[in-house]
């Protein structure tokens, strides 16, 4: 077989991975995949890392590490939702401009790679310095594969539309309709932390002196990381969706081991390869570590702040969330959980951005159910055995006789409490009254107050049903 039949080739398995991997994505957004949404998210690259820093499960995190090591980033352009959504929209964005775009020289080629490399290393600097100390802003901003999963989300449940899910989305495509992978390139920490071992990788996109600087490759690569004039490529930046190769039509390019043949034939006799930049690579280093201080620093002097917003605002959280600041620190609101949930208590934060919280106005946390840790593909909430989340105590009930159909004598016997307690914490009188709930034995799943008939109060025009069991937040 001929070397461009089998880079074509390359890149018609790529196209078909991505595409059969897209189409899952929104399948398991709309509710329709079962478990092989589960499986997956687990082969996303962001909620890997994010796992890792959680609960230190770093299996995954590893496997995508050596797979960039070997071909670059071969995830970026066929696993990640959020990639074939960016190519779908620049080839769309290309389709109706109609006009080639202008050869861009060696000079601007340069100053906007550095541009591009100082805003990677910073906001990959910030999200991973912010969390090493312990906070997942960061992630929660620019994570792929959150981003994606929220605007998916969103547009796929009939009234789950949220403002703050779609914004995040509707940058992206700007950005993707204006310079193709600007994103990632530019903001996705995932993608610099891939590109950072792509630039060692065996496999490389890699141009000969079969090169005849026609500009076809430069014309369609999504990531703009081809300079012609020079003949470099900044592996770093690719994102090996392979558009390059298949529009070489005299195989100047190829995506190979490094096999003796000139690399990068436009360029001086003994001057250092882009990519081996000694000046790139120092002032790379240097944006990295400000963002990496200037991430932990934010996190650590924001880290009360967010503990107090967080107890405020979130309220009664998932069994295996810990904390409220743990939580908030983790949690990048990629609404996986709330689509799992079975009771329909798990809620998008206000906005469709932030942590999720559980609402149990109009349900309750089911007792043999732990669909939301499952389905967390961050870490945030935790995996326990059933045994331990039927103990996990995530609230606490309070009990107004006031409002008690028995003790009001409204009836002669209720008890409907007492028989939905899945832990037996409520106990009947002889009158059929129900007693306070016991302390040690209520988990705060909700059943109660769910059961509960209540009374409409007399000072509320609308008649609204006051509960005799009421759950309310830990303090």
């Amino acid at each position: 077989m001929k070397p461009t039949t089998v880079q074509r080739a390359l890149r018609g398995a790529r196209l078909a991975v991505a595409a059969a991997a897209f189409a899952l994505f929104l399948l398991a957004a709309g509710g329709l995949a079962g478990a092989l949404a589960g499986r997956f998210v687990a082969a996303q690259a962001g909620p890997a890392i994010l796992r890792a820093a959680a609960s230190g499960a770093v299996a995954a995190a590893l496997v995508h590490a050596a797979v960039a090591l070997l071909f670059g980033r071969l995830f970026c352009g066929a696993l990640c939702p959020l990639g074939l959504w960016q190519d779908l929209v620049g080839r769309a964005a290309r389709a109706l401009r109609r006009k080639r775009p202008a050869r861009e020289g060696a000079a601007a080629f340069a100053r906007r790679s550095a541009v591009e490399r100082a805003a990677r290393c910073v906001a990959a600097g910030l999200c991973f310095g912010a969390l090493a100390a312990g906070f997942a802003g960061g992630f929660l901003a620019l994570e792929p594969y959150s981003i994606a999963w929220r605007g998916a989300h969103s547009a796929t449940r009939a009234g789950a539309a949220l403002l703050g899910a779609l914004v995040p989305l509707a940058v992206v495509t700007a950005l993707a309709a204006w310079r193709g992978r600007l994103f990632c390139t530019a903001l996705c920490p995932v993608g610099a932390a891939l590109g950072l071992l792509s630039k060692a990788a065996l496999f490389r996109i890699r141009m000969n002196d079969a090169c005849v600087k026609c500009g076809a490759c430069s014309a369609v690569c999504p990531s703009h990381c081809i300079d012609v004039e020079t003949g470099a490529v900044d592996n770093g930046r690719c994102t090996r969706c392979l558009a390059c190769v298949a529009a070489c039509k005299v195989r100047g390019i190829s995506f190979s081991v490094k096999n003796g043949r000139a690399q990068n034939p436009g360029r001086a006799q003994g001057e250092p390869a882009f990519s081996a930049s000694r000046r790139a690579f120092l002032k790379g280093a240097a944006a990295l570590v400000a963002g990496l201080a200037a991430g932990a620093a934010l996190a650590r002097l924001g880290a009360g702040k967010v503990a107090a917003a967080a107890k405020r605002a979130l309220g009664i959280l998932p069994p295996g969330a810990g904390d409220p600041a743990r939580f908030a620190s983790r949690c990048t609101g990629c609404l996986r959980c709330v689509g799992a949930c079975p009771s329909g208590i798990l809620r998008p934060a206000e906005g469709g951005i932030g942590p999720v919280r559980i609402d149990l106005s109009a349900g309750a946390c089911a007792y043999d159910c732990h669909r939301c840790a499952e389905a967390c593909p961050t870490g945030a909430i935790q995996r326990m055995p059933l045994e331990e989340k039927r103990r996990t105590k995530i609230a606490k009930v309070e009990f107004h006789a006031t409002h008690c159909i028995v003790y009001q004598g409204e009836s002669h016997f209720c008890g409907k409490c007492a028989e939905a307690c899945p832990t037996e914490a409520i106990e009947l009188r002889r009158n059929g009254a129900p007693r306070v709930p016991k302390a040690d034995r209520c988990i705060g799943c909700g059943a109660c107050q769910l059961a509960c008939p209540g009374m409409h109060a007399d000072d509320d025009p609308e008649g609204v049903v006051r509960k005799a069991m009421r759950v309310v937040p830990l303090e």
